[in-house]
């Protein structure tokens, strides 16, 4: 599994921030194109938002992390793993 950005129940609106940041600074430039779909909370409600990284490997590719990405995903935690709800695994 690649890497991914594990938020808190409680910082539903970080993931979103991050999301959008990540969005902003999508490496597929096709108007349009979403970078991480679609928006998963795991078993213990975590919003679950692929890492803009090395090693994330979202669309594609193993992309270099953009400036101000560190303070984008700060109420975030990096995994290499997700505890998928039963039902989605």
């Amino acid at each position: 599994m690649s890497i991914v950005v594990l938020f808190p129940a409680g910082k539903s609106a970080s993931a979103d921030a991050y999301l959008a940041f990540c969005n902003a600074n999508n490496p597929d430039t096709t108007p349009g194109a979403i970078w991480y779909l679609p928006d998963r909370v795991d078993a213990h409600g975590q919003r679950v938002v692929g890492f803009l990284g090395p090693l994330g490997e979202w669309n594609g590719g193993d992309w270099p992390e953009p400036e101000g990405g560190a303070a984008a995903r700060a109420d975030g935690v990096l995994s290499t793993t997700v505890d998928w709800p039963n039902e989605e695994v």
